[in-house]
């Protein structure tokens, strides 16, 4: 296999070998993949690729500009040889991924004239979990990187997680399995690397809404996850069953934020009205038709932000606390 040699400067060996070189745009373009991450795929870490923006960029160097910033990338198959140091790179579209500057490589690479050189820091076989923790202490603050993928992200890291991080994953994991389960109510409506469109919640949105639910004394905490998937999956198929004109506004934030902020006391008084802890969509189903009149279409008005869910959760927390006095207490 043909082999492509570069000069480069050693920077350190621990914990990975890493160097500092300069390659044409569009070599490297050919020897490394950018792993762009769409919203069907498991694999790779990447965000979803702007093709306007590599655009964008390949405009600026065109108008005489030069491209500042490395491009980081980890060299799934090289070699550095500190005698003559080079940076020694197999001659295939494979040998290596992008951590960072993956629309600046593209914009040189394939939307400029030019074809400018632009500086690499190369990492010489690093594991993904490397790669990763790279990824996410570049782009964490980064405003082009949605939260939503950095909570997709943790759920790969072997290390050890802190509790807010290990909520996070959990939370995830719940997410997970009702966007990809085709009878949930959630099939396809969770998305990670995309903006949501309309009747699709994003993935920071769900998680911040599901870990105070989980978390240490939390509606959901001591059960496991086909219970929680079961309870989020029976209440929107209920909802969507009896208010088929309002299923918009369960899936907007304001109305998704409310509903789960009043699953404590919908699960507390299902079970009452039916007398065991019995959570089924039908169950649901026969509290809420207790309130057939309430008007979810109302919440539209409310704007969005905590305090349009909170006003819109304690509107429904009423409700359903007067229709259900008079209930008996549940048999255990």
């Amino acid at each position: 296999m043909d082999k492509l040699n570069f000069p480069a400067l050693h920077l350190h060996s621990e914990p990975y070998i890493g160097v500092l070189t300069v390659i044409k745009s569009d070599i490297l373009d050919n020897l490394v993949r950018v792993n762009q991450r769409i919203e069907d795929k498991d694999e790779g870490y990447q965000r979803a690729f702007s093709i306007a923006r590599a655009k964008a960029i390949g405009k600026y160097i065109n108008d005489g500009n030069v491209l500042s910033g490395v491009i980081i990338i980890a060299l799934d198959h090289a070699e550095y040889d500190f005698n003559l140091k080079e940076i020694i790179i197999p001659s295939r579209p494979d040998a290596g991924w992008v951590v960072d500057g993956q629309h600046r490589l593209q914009g040189a690479a394939k939307y400029s004239d030019i074809k400018p050189d632009v500086a690499v820091l190369a990492y010489v076989k690093p594991p993904l979990d490397f790669q990763i923790e790279q990824f996410i202490t570049i782009n964490k603050e980064h405003k082009g990187v949605s939260s939503s993928l950095y909570i997709d992200l943790l759920k790969k890291l072997p290390r050890q997680l802190k509790p807010t991080e290990i909520l996070n994953s959990r939370a995830h994991d719940l997410a997970e399995k009702l966007r990809k389960t085709p009878t949930s109510p959630f099939y396809n409506r969770i998305v990670a690397t995309t903006a949501p469109r309309e009747g699709q919640i994003s993935l920071t949105n769900f998680v911040r809404k599901v870990v105070p639910l989980i978390r240490e004394g939390g509606k959901l905490q001591i059960y496991h996850d086909e219970t929680r998937a079961s309870v989020f999956s029976n209440l929107f198929s209920a909802l969507e069953y009896l208010y088929p004109t309002n299923t918009k506004i369960f899936y907007k934030t304001v109305g998704f934020g409310a509903i789960v902020e009043c699953i404590p006391e919908i699960l507390e008084r299902a079970s009452m009205l039916a007398g065991d802890l019995d959570w089924t969509k039908q169950s649901i189903i026969n509290l809420f038709n207790q309130i057939q009149g309430f008007d979810f279409g109302s919440w539209s008005s409310l704007g969005s932000g905590s305090a349009a869910e909170k006003s819109a959760a304690a509107d429904l927390r009423e409700t359903l606390k007067l229709a259900s006095i008079g209930t008996s207490e549940p048999k255990v």
